[in-house]
């Protein structure tokens, strides 16, 4: 038995088709991945899909890549609809609040991912700010799972906007909830639990997973995340937590300067591997010993997956210190692969039925 069988769910945004990357790190990364996440598709306010061709070519070539690779590196393909920043997330309030255009939604999410062969829908509402928006939202994705039947219907969404269990339970429950447990640096600015600016530590995504998992009524302690709102009891095999390939300025640096690992790895400094120095500048990110951590967390608590936020933002998993390689130890079992003209070794991963 391996062991363990936590899915690695990975983002791939639309604007990462692009070479070299998509030819010859992407290849590498897909045996450690059980679902791809295609990312970069809105929704109109009659309930209708934004697809451009250029999300058409993608889809097309994507499967065309995954399915020219061994068995065992094909991960399953989804389609993600929203996400934050610009108008990402526009009109996911208009829809959800009107029942026929949530119907009308829905079919319109079955027939593409019928069409296009995809394993299913995950919605990235950022975000549902009211309570009467997340009642709507919950009856939204009742509303998609009953259209499309056993097609995975997931949704992204920020650990501290608790939805009712009712989401996963009952006539139409939806298939997971993944808690985006990155970029909250903002928690660490609560007076009774500070912390000095990480924008995900491990100690922020067990919160996250107690908040959500523990009894109905139980409450958090961080109250400056969380309010008045208590845990909702969801079961954990029904949550994924988050794990970011991207740094967050702190220590005196703008919280909102981004940069990706394999920038912080090839041109900046770290003695820890968790606080680089780049350009003057401090950015916070999961070392390679939080990635192992964060997998064997999930493991131990019965967590569905780990979704990574995103997966081009590496280095290829043929570089030791590739942050989606870790993800893959302890290794079970091991495959040889032929990557980019070097043999390297990675971890051969379980699915989970």
């Amino acid at each position: 038995m391996p062991l363990h069988a936590v899915e690695i769910v990975g983002y791939l945004p639309d604007y990462r088709f692009k070479e070299p990357y998509y030819s010859s790190v992407l290849p590498e990364q897909l045996p450690l991945l059980d679902e791809v996440r295609y990312f970069g598709m809105t929704i109109a306010a009659d309930g209708s899909l934004n697809v451009t061709a250029s999300h058409e070519a993608n889809l097309t070539k994507l499967a065309r890549t995954i399915q020219s690779q061994p068995g065992i590196a094909q991960p399953r393909v989804v389609l993600t609809l929203g996400g934050g920043g610009g108008n990402m997330s526009d009109n996911f309030a208009i829809v959800a609040g009107n029942s026929a255009k949530r119907k009308v939604f829905a079919a319109n999410i079955r027939d593409f991912i019928e069409s296009h062969d995809l394993a299913g829908v995950n919605l990235d509402w950022e975000a549902p700010s009211t309570e009467s928006e997340r009642a709507n939202y919950v009856s939204l994705l009742k509303d998609i799972k009953h259209a499309v039947g056993s097609k995975l219907v997931t949704i992204a969404i920020a650990p501290s906007l608790l939805l009712p269990n009712q989401v996963v339970s009952g006539d139409d429950g939806i298939d997971g909830v993944d808690l985006m447990t990155y970029g909250l640096g903002w928690w660490g600015n609560d007076p009774r639990l500070p912390t000095v600016g990480e924008h995900s530590p491990q100690s922020f995504v067990e919160e996250a997973v107690n908040a959500w998992t523990q009894p109905l009524g139980t409450r958090q302690p961080r109250t400056w995340v969380f309010g008045s709102k208590t845990s909702v009891e969801l079961p954990p095999d029904k949550l994924g937590v988050g794990l970011p390939f991207y740094g967050l300025g702190y220590d005196g640096t703008d919280r909102g300067s981004a940069r990706t690992y394999a920038n912080l790895l090839n041109n900046g400094t770290t003695s820890d591997g968790q606080r680089f120095e780049l350009g003057g500048e401090h950015y916070w990110i999961p070392s390679l010993d939080d990635v192992r951590q964060r997998v064997a967390y999930a493991d131990e608590q019965g967590i569905a997956r780990i979704i990574v936020w995103e997966i081009s933002q590496d280095v290829p998993p043929s570089d030791s210190r590739s942050m989606l390689r870790a993800t893959a130890v302890p290794e079970p079992t091991t495959t040889t692969l032929l990557a980019t003209g070097m043999l390297f070794i990675i971890a051969s991963r379980r699915r989970r039925p």
